[in-house]
């Protein structure tokens, strides 16, 4: 059975006021009639050009934008018929990571902070133990454990990217969304990153 089934998914903005005001006509389908499956394991990428839809799928799959129309199952559930209490369970399972590595970490936390908040939200664990498992997913990401006393403003975008994967990984998640993840960085730092999750994923 597939991790992740999605079958005719459509998602229509409509469209807002026209130039000459007054109301415009017509929608916009970001999300056009999508099936596709993903096994457990298994890496898919979604080519497009910006503004082709991709991040919206991407988006679409965890429920974090309502579909317009479209069945999705993650792990056997159906999660447009899923409780919130069933979708709160199985949200620890479905993480992602942001686009933009400046906009997507709080900037009032502390790293240590920013990557426990899944932990605090998800399980019940000790303060030690929340501890522990911070400074273990730091060195995951190839930064040191004193990384988790500093704010994000701190970093650069490759760290703080790097950041925002620990976090994404803090609950051990059977699936993984990322939204262009590089998008934002060099040539360089992107390839250190793509290598990075290519580790990640292999562990």
């Amino acid at each position: 059975m597939p991790l992740v089934e999605v079958h005719n998914l459509t998602k229509v903005y409509p469209l807002g006021e026209s130039i000459f005001g007054g109301a415009a006509h017509g929608e916009v389908r970001a999300v056009d009639d999508v099936s596709l499956t993903i096994d457990a394991g298994e890496t898919l990428g979604l080519v497009g050009e910006s503004g082709s839809g991709k991040s919206t799928l991407g988006r679409l799959i965890l429920l974090l934008t309502e579909p317009s129309s479209g069945k999705i199952r993650f792990d056997g559930h159906d999660l447009m018929a899923a409780s919130h209490r069933e979708m709160r369970r199985l949200r620890r399972d479905m993480q992602i990571i942001f686009q933009d590595p400046f906009g997507s970490l709080d900037p009032r936390l502390r790293v240590d902070d920013i990557i426990a908040e899944p932990l605090i939200i998800h399980e019940r664990i000790s303060a030690n133990s929340r501890r522990e498992r911070v400074a273990q997913l730091l060195r995951a990401v190839g930064m040191d454990g004193s990384a988790g006393s500093r704010f994000p403003h701190e970093f650069s975008g490759g760290q703080r990217q790097r950041i925002g994967i620990a976090r994404a990984l803090a609950l051990r998640p059977k699936f993984i969304v990322a939204d262009e993840p590089v998008s934002a960085l060099d040539v360089s730092v992107g390839a250190q990153i793509v290598n990075l999750l290519a580790r990640l994923q292999r562990e």
